[in-house]
């Protein structure tokens, strides 16, 4: 009788082992996808709000979570492994709209850049006077991307702010 018992009562305990295995598999492949999605919408915040980022390390960490979800989802539902599969969509596409802005970004800086630089090479020409129309339209230019730079100087790359702070020089010299 006791042996029974003892029996009866190792098979409960395994049947409750199992049952709480389950739910801690589930449990584990919740808080994956939870961390995981946590840290996609954090990506998504901090890349549409700043163009300079380390895609680097965020790709680092994202491999890391995914893969911490993919095994804990292993065994998962249809639609628990679906969910899995948006999230990667949505984090591909947060990358491209990044770099699609980044690369806009970068274009509109390098337009900004070159009408600042060519204002100088061709400010001796505008000062004589031989083009006083032309001169006052790449002055307009020469200011208007003088602003944008200036607005967007901590977005920049480190190159192009060594090129925005030489052309800031050459102006203050000119000044003098």
């Amino acid at each position: 009788m006791k042996t029974s018992s003892f029996i009866m009562a190792a098979m409960v305990f395994a049947l409750i082992s199992c049952g709480e295995g389950d739910s801690s598999a589930k449990e584990d492949g919740k808080k994956s996808m939870d961390r995981l999605s946590a840290f996609v919408d954090s990506v998504e915040t901090e890349v549409s709000s700043d163009a300079k980022y380390n895609w680097a390390e965020i790709e680092r960490e994202y491999k890391r979570l995914e893969q911490d979800a993919d095994k804990a989802l292993a065994e998962a539902s249809g639609e628990e492994r679906s969910n899995l599969d948006k999230l990667r969509s949505r984090y591909e596409g947060i990358q491209a709209d990044a770099k699609k802005r980044a690369d806009q970004f970068s274009a509109n800086m390098d337009k900004h850049m070159n009408n600042a630089e060519s204002w100088f090479k061709n400010k001796r020409e505008l000062l004589s006077g031989k083009a006083k129309d032309a001169g006052d339209k790449a002055e307009e230019s020469f200011r208007e991307s003088m602003d944008w730079m200036e607005k967007n100087y901590d977005k920049m790359e480190d190159e192009a702010k060594k090129r925005y702070d030489a052309i800031k020089e050459r102006l203050n010299e000119s000044d003098s």
